[in-house]
């Protein structure tokens, strides 16, 4: 493990060479100028839960973070740890990911691991902890854990990763509560923990302004682009696809109608798509929908994120 002070000054540094080294392959759509990593949760082994990466290029997969682990729970038998929901960090060098290592039946917390698997350590120790999302400085991880007080629901936190000292932003009540926190521009989209037919929510980087989005009803888990204007989701419900807005509501579009392709986030620079599908298999495609390439027909894929 990385000193605190170490982990804050590598987060700085280039993205690990290699990676993004390898030419691009005859896929329908080319990513020639892009790097083609992909960081998503999968099940291996029901119900064990990695977090592994995806070169596009050359199908190669690792493996990163806490390794699954069966544990002797004491009154209950055999238990396996789990991990998921992976984000990088703004040079692409480190993942942040929720695990409940080493106790599976135990609270949940946010993990920091280099993106080629070295320097695994846990970042924060408050429990209940998920969703993970970079500052763009790269000095601060937003995350999702219950509110302080019992009357409140699951707000929004950070974490200093040079100091470890963790700071509420949210006081969300107890029926709104966050799901599926993420970061673009200045500010942050979430769906709240109401019911499947409510709208996605921005809301600005120190917790206040939160609105939400019209057109986006039943939306889920949404992902703002790097300006921070746009939002792209899935409706599981309805009128399915993958769809795109304004985060005004306007412009709305259904990029894959009548399919049922799901959890989608755009590259950096907002011209691919990465997502899945209901055979949980991994897929991209151009913004606009066209040139659907699957990447990866492995299955039990989930929440996939494009490294920067």
């Amino acid at each position: 493990m990385v000193s605190p002070a170490g982990a804050a000054a590598s987060l700085s540094s280039p993205v690990v060479p290699g990676v993004c080294s390898s030419p691009p392959n005859a896929t329908a759509v080319s990513v020639s100028g892009h790097c083609p990593l992909l960081a998503y949760q999968r099940y291996l082994d029901e119900p064990d839960v990695h977090v592994q990466t995806l070169n596009i290029n050359t199908g190669v997969t690792h493996n990163v973070g806490n390794p699954a682990t069966v544990v002797q729970v004491p009154n209950d038998g055999p238990e396996t740890t789990s991990s998921g929901s992976p984000s990088f960090s703004p040079a692409g060098n480190w993942i942040a990911y929720a695990s409940d290592a080493p106790n599976p039946l135990g609270p949940g917390h946010i993990w920091l691991v280099r993106t080629n698997g070295t320097q695994n350590q846990q970042l924060t120790t408050g429990g209940g902890e998920g969703s993970p999302v970079f500052s763009a400085d790269g000095k601060y991880v937003y995350y999702t854990a219950q509110g302080a007080s019992a009357s409140e629901g699951i707000s929004l936190w950070r974490v200093n990763i040079n100091s470890r000292q963790r700071q509420q932003i949210t006081h969300f009540p107890k029926f709104f509560g966050i799901y599926g926190l993420d970061r673009g521009g200045n500010e942050f989209s979430f769906t709240p923990l109401l019911s499947i037919t409510a709208p996605i929510y921005t809301m600005s980087l120190n917790g206040t302004h939160v609105t939400a989005v019209p057109n986006t009803a039943g939306g889920q888990v949404p992902h703002l682009n790097a300006a921070g204007n746009q939002l792209i989701f899935y409706t599981p419900y309805g009128t399915a696809g993958i769809k795109t807005v304004h985060t005004d509501g306007s412009h709305l579009r259904n990029l894959t109608p009548g399919q049922n392709y799901l959890q989608p986030d755009w590259s950096r620079d907002g011209t691919l798509i990465a997502f899945i599908d209901a055979h949980q298999n991994l897929f991209v495609a151009r913004s606009n929908g066209s040139g659907i390439s699957e990447v990866g027909a492995f299955g039990a894929v989930q929440h996939p994120v494009w490294q920067p």
